[in-house]
């Protein structure tokens, strides 16, 4: 479970978007300790997202595009 939790905060959306899976069939598997433990994470770390900024389809598109945006950053293989 903790593992799903750190990698709710992943740089990779997929990763993610996983983690979030996984952790919704914890509860389902689980039921209410584990929802309890998982509304813990969210109430204290979901509202973090309301500082990242807002980004229309086309931002997001042209920030993908943009190689300054990816310079020097940290590279993955997801192959």
């Amino acid at each position: 479970v903790t593992r799903w939790i750190e990698q709710l905060t992943d740089q990779i959306w997929s990763v993610r978007e996983d983690a979030a899976v996984a952790l919704g069939d914890a509860i389902e598997a689980y039921g209410p300790a584990m929802m309890d433990k998982v509304m813990d994470v969210l109430k204290k770390d979901l509202s973090s997202a309301k500082l990242e900024p807002a980004m229309t389809r086309e931002e997001y598109l042209k920030r993908q595009n943009d190689i300054d945006s990816h310079t020097n950053n940290q590279l993955y293989s997801c192959g």
